[in-house]
């Protein structure tokens, strides 16, 4: 909390990626025809939910991931902007209070849309950032993530990170690995235990440089700082973000 990277033990549609490209790689692997590996891609993600949970922001990320497999599967392209708002629909017929009530749901929802919308524009502004091991497109997703969230996290927790760019630069590029590793590790372990075992070692090692990471930055004095703001002040704080966000997208067109 202190370092702004709560979001990585939340799942999100960076994950669900990742799960469907390496089923995606296996199903290619063992020539399984396309329409047996969409089903097959489905169901994996569909149980990988269940493994995680099953909270609002993991519902999202599998609505998600599935409705742009299903638009693919029929040949037609997903515009991000259409299946973020139906999944917002389908998740608010069957519990409408999420709306309201949960920061999780919320957060989720404003976070890609920061990366949808918000990193394009400011993308050019670090074009002398290196692209070495994701430094580059860490650093773009956490600022968009960041700015968009901002005036939720402020109303709702009052907490404001003053360490969560250079922490998530830090440890973004290396989840992708520790997912792949834990995914192989999981794969092996019902073929031959102890190489599975090896295996999962590898990926504790990774998850033991991001936890070393965190607790060294978040035991800075000046780490984060606690300032909470009314909701008026929230409200104003996303009507100048959506104003510039429309005139950045009136020059471009």
């Amino acid at each position: 909390s202190r370092t702004g990277v709560t979001h990585i033990v939340a799942i999100s549609g960076y994950n669900i990626t990742i799960i469907a490209m390496l089923l995606i790689t296996f199903c290619l692997q063992l020539y399984i025809p396309r329409k047996k590996a969409f089903w097959f891609v489905v169901s994996g993600i569909i149980v990988f939910l269940i493994f995680a949970g099953l909270s609002a922001s993991v519902v999202r990320a599998g609505i998600m991931g599935i409705l742009v497999l299903v638009a693919k599967q029929m040949g037609r392209m997903s515009r991000i902007g259409n299946v973020l708002v139906l999944t917002a629909v389908i998740m608010t017929l069957h519990n409408p209070f999420i709306l309201m009530y949960d920061a999780g749901f919320q957060l989720s929802f404003l976070s890609t849309i920061g990366l949808v919308y918000l990193s394009p524009h400011i993308e050019k502004w670090f074009t002398r950032v290196p692209e070495a091991v994701g430094i580059r497109e860490s650093l773009i997703a956490t600022l968009s993530a960041t700015i968009v969230t901002l005036p939720l996290i402020l109303f709702q927790f009052g907490r404001l990170s003053i360490v969560a760019v250079p922490v998530n630069m830090l440890i973004l590029w290396i989840i992708p690995f520790i997912m792949t590793i834990g995914f192989f590790a999981v794969v092996i372990s019902f073929l031959f235990l102890p190489l599975a075992t090896v295996i999962a070692w590898i990926a504790w090692a990774g998850m033991f440089y991001i936890t070393s990471v965190v607790t060294w930055f978040s035991g800075l004095k000046f780490a984060a700082v606690d300032m909470r703001v009314p909701v008026y002040v929230m409200i104003c704080m996303y009507i100048v973000l959506l104003y510039y966000l429309k005139k950045w997208n009136t020059k471009n067109k």
